[in-house]
């Protein structure tokens, strides 16, 4: 139990094998956990993005699956990372209850873990938009912009 924590806290996969395969780790132990069907779906050079982007596209992935287990009631969830031109597109979605109305992330009312959510977002130069799906549930949006990690000559 210790080591699921301590993991938790700070995924050594994340260091040791990047973020596509700490992604895939991370959603597979939420649907052991939580029994929601969840689907990752990636695409681009993930592994490419900067160390202090990757830690917190992980916590907004987290924090985003762990409000569909605990508010939506869906049986499924699914993740949609793509790195495209130096810029990374996150969704994370459910087709479960929804939110009452479009919400904002900066609406403290919201909870801790969205003010949590758009603070990392707002850490990387990125933009964070929650919003209710036309066909019921809710997607949790970020764009990075310039995310890939530089090559040094």
């Amino acid at each position: 139990r210790i080591r699921t924590r301590s993991q938790w806290l700070h995924p050594g996969v994340l260091d040791d094998f990047g973020l596509a395969r700490a992604l895939e780790g991370c959603v597979e132990q939420f649907q052991h956990q939580t029994g929601i069907q969840t689907h990752l779906v990636a695409d681009g050079p993930l592994d490419a993005v900067r160390d202090d982007c990757a830690i917190h596209v992980y916590r907004i992935v987290q924090e985003a699956l762990s409000n569909a287990a605990r508010h939506s009631g869906s049986p499924d969830a699914w993740v949609r990372i793509r790195c495209d031109g130096g810029n990374l597109e996150l969704a994370v979605e459910d087709r479960g209850t929804g939110i009452a109305t479009q919400a904002s992330a900066a609406d403290p009312a919201r909870g801790m873990g969205m003010v949590s959510m758009r603070e990392r977002a707002e850490l990387i130069g990125g933009e964070l938009e929650v919003k209710r799906r036309a066909g019921g549930g809710t997607v949790v949006h970020l764009r990075v912009p310039g995310c890939l990690a530089t090559e040094v000559a």
